[in-house]
């Protein structure tokens, strides 16, 4: 018979050990017609043969085995004369080995994959280890789209496909691989290219009667590729087709040659070297000139104040913007503060107003804003104020023409004297002839009369119904008040 073959433990599993053996050196003067695989439980004597058949290879599985037990295992060869000695391994555990995971894609997407839009994308990778990982995959780190991705895994190979990719399928992909050792991951870069997406911040910066200026930002995704440029399109709302198309190479656009009042559309398409990209619409949008917010009112003055109030007159502004002036508002700021604030609650409709409830002898600025539909107009140029009775000396105006400030009648004429006296605080008034005060008068002879028109003016007039000799003389009107006075005489003369 043969000698005994040199027999060793290749790998274990969970209930099975491989073995694998070198041939005998002594064939024993015949051909070795196979080998028989026996196994017997560490401390036990009774080998059992797991080898139905003479084995014709040099290497067997032995299954059925314990996991954790220990095990030896011997291989005899057999010829013509029979069996011959065995050859003994050294002990085996049965138990699966562990191996922390390798994760690896295929040497043709390791390195990014690049596609256009439409076409397939598959992506093979190899996972190993043991126990055999389980395999998952990722889009972006999380989970992928189980619709249009398909995953096959067979054994240590795993492949993700996607019948028509689309943009949104581009970035990273990972796959991993975890068992009881670990678990380990592999990543690579997809790049769909497809055309750029819409344009974003549509909008016009420019509208008048015959030319409309559009701006817009790039498309949030250019596909993937630069963007080389813009196509703006237009067309009356009424048409149907988009027309006249402009090339531009920046995100601006003038269009010009359009017809005053009438409605456009408008659409601009991004382009990058793989074509035309999503149209974005702006419109309608009519042809006219602006309407604006009016100029700044004009001479603004104060034309009275008091103690808490002021009057403000000014011009209207130049300019109304294109829509009418619905009124005024009128701004204040105290001189401690920072900033104007509106001071009537109450539109003015004329150019003019009075600003009440502010703070006697504190100084303000104000300054007047012209309101139209689109809104508040420039301020007008600022004036100051302190805020205070105004202080005026007396002034003393006749209401009669009197040629070189004569009176000259006939006697049993009537005459009048009439006076305005202006002045603030209101002056006091006295009528003199001839230096000496006219107390009360007879009515019949000669009737005075003293008016308050308003807080700074009074009306006063001397009226003698007929005129005798006596009242001849030299007629004074003084007016006086604390900051100043002032008169004025008339000469009556009584001829006959």
């Amino acid at each position: 018979p043969p000698g005994p073959p040199t027999p060793w433990i290749v790998d274990t599993g969970k209930d099975s050990i491989i073995v694998a053996w070198k041939p005998p050196l002594y064939n024993g003067g015949g051909d070795i017609l196979g080998y028989h695989v026996e196994k017997v439980l560490a401390g036990e004597k009774e080998w059992t043969r797991s080898t139905e058949f003479r084995c014709k290879e040099l290497t067997y599985t032995v299954t059925g085995l314990t996991e954790g037990a220990d095990y030896y295992i011997r291989v005899i060869a057999i010829n013509d004369a029979g069996p011959g000695a065995p050859g003994v391994t050294e002990p085996a555990t049965v138990k699966e080995p562990q191996e922390t995971p390798v994760v690896d894609f295929d040497v043709s997407v390791k390195n990014g994959v690049i596609i256009k839009a439409g076409e397939s994308l598959k992506l093979p990778a190899v996972v190993t280890g043991r126990p055999q990982p389980e395999v998952k995959w990722a889009k972006d780190e999380a989970e992928i789209d189980k619709e249009r991705m398909i995953v096959e895994t067979e054994g240590k190979n795993s492949t993700l496909f996607i019948k028509k990719a689309v943009r949104a399928d581009h970035g990273k992909y990972q796959i991993s691989g975890t068992n009881s050792s670990g678990t380990k991951t592999a990543e690579t870069r997809v790049d769909v290219m497809d055309v750029p997406g819409p344009v974003v911040d549509l909008k016009t910066v420019m509208v008048t009667k015959k030319n409309i200026t559009l701006t817009w930002s790039d498309p949030v995704d250019n596909g993937g590729s630069d963007i080389i440029g813009y196509e703006v399109l237009r067309k009356d709302a009424k048409m149907k087709l988009f027309r006249q198309p402009i090339e531009t190479a920046s995100c601006k656009c003038d269009i010009q040659g359009l017809l005053a009042g009438e409605e456009y559309d408008f659409r601009v398409i991004a382009r990058n070297k793989y074509g035309d990209g999503a149209p974005a619409d702006l419109g309608p949008i009519l042809a006219e000139d602006p309407k604006g917010t009016p100029s700044a009112p004009e001479k603004l003055h104060y034309t009275d104040r008091s103690k808490n109030t002021i009057t403000l007159a000014w011009q209207p502004p130049r300019t109304d913007g294109g829509s009418p002036i619905r009124g005024y508002y009128v701004e204040k700021m105290r001189s401690d503060g920072t900033e104007f604030e509106v001071a009537n609650r109450k539109i003015f409709t004329e150019c003019c107003g009075t600003i009440e409830n502010l703070s006697e002898d504190q100084e303000y600025q104000f300054r007047v804003k012209a309101v139209n539909e689109v809104g508040d107009g420039d301020p007008s140029k600022p004036i100051k104020a302190k805020i205070q009775d105004d202080e005026i000396a007396p002034v003393i105006t006749f209401l009669k023409f009197f040629k070189s400030n004569a009176i000259i009648v006939k006697r049993g004429s009537a005459i009048d004297i009439p006076a305005e006296v202006k002045g603030l605080p209101l002056p006091t008034l006295q009528w003199m002839k001839d230096e000496v005060v006219i107390e009360k008068p007879d009515e019949e002879k000669m009737t005075m009369e003293t008016e308050e028109v308003n807080r700074m003016t009074l009306r006063t007039k001397i009226a003698i119904p007929e005129t005798i000799r006596q009242d001849k003389g030299n007629y004074k009107l003084v007016a006086e008040n604390c900051y100043g006075k002032a008169q004025h005489v008339i000469r009556v003369e009584i001829l006959g």
